[in-house]
């Protein structure tokens, strides 16, 4: 059984010019062809996006359930934040404030178990964590090892999907040394000429089978896709 699960930190839908659109984000991210896909800068109900519920309007175009944990208010009203897409059913949805310096806005990682019930994949059961860590490389470094343990509390296999803010330098050893396999296909940022990758798929209990990084029309990030199995 192959799983595919993905991260893109889709940039609210906006294009390198113009405005967000979330009929083209929509199209990007049914070309990724996710099982499981986690988003990072999604709006809901903001105005730069038109006041869109975009992950309900995501999961809605996409055939996906949705989880959706708001992060920060940008604007006057609404909230960005991440987004927990599936094509199965949630449950165990947790939502997890990292810690931040008193100056910087909130970052969440939010964790849930994943029942598929796609024709390939019916049946399979995973705990995955979708985040977006600070853009203070330092807070970054101190945020993710909290995100791993509490996400160590959720049965394996479990998958990370999420902007970490670090160079694979950074992020990899210490993925590593908590036992998950970091899933290796090139630079992810920015999205017109990336050289490095702060966009990550780390997983514990599955096996890596094939990695890829995509273009796109929107976002300042590639979306990063990866396929999966039990070993």
């Amino acid at each position: 059984m192959t799983i595919t699960v993905g991260t893109f930190n889709t940039r609210h839908g906006r294009p390198p010019r113009g405005l967000a659109r979330l009929d083209v984000l929509a199209k990007q991210c049914a070309v990724l062809d996710a099982d499981v896909l986690g988003l990072q800068e999604l709006d809901r109900r903001v105005i730069r996006s038109y006041f869109v519920d975009q992950p309900k309007a995501l999961g809605r175009r996409l055939g996906m359930q949705a989880a959706w944990a708001p992060a920060r208010r940008p604007i006057l009203v609404g909230y960005e934040g991440n987004a927990l897409l599936a094509r199965g059913a949630l449950s165990d949805v947790s939502i997890v404030e990292l810690p931040r310096s008193p100056e910087r806005y909130t970052r969440v990682a939010m964790m849930a178990r994943v029942e598929l019930g796609g024709p390939e994949t019916a049946g399979a059961r995973l705990s995955v964590a979708v985040t977006h860590l600070q853009n203070h490389r330092p807070e970054a470094a101190a945020q993710l090892p909290v995100l791993l343990e509490r996400f160590g509390g959720y049965p394996e296999p479990r998958v990370l999907l999420g902007d970490l803010n670090l160079t694979r330098d950074e992020a990899a050893p210490v993925l590593e040394a908590a036992g998950y396999e970091v899933a290796d296909a090139g630079p992810t940022s920015p999205a017109h000429a990336p050289y490095q990758q702060i966009d990550f798929v780390a997983v514990r209990g599955l096996a890596v089978t094939r990695a890829r990084v995509l273009p796109t029309i929107v976002s300042d990030h590639r979306p990063l896709v990866v396929d999966l199995r039990q070993p």
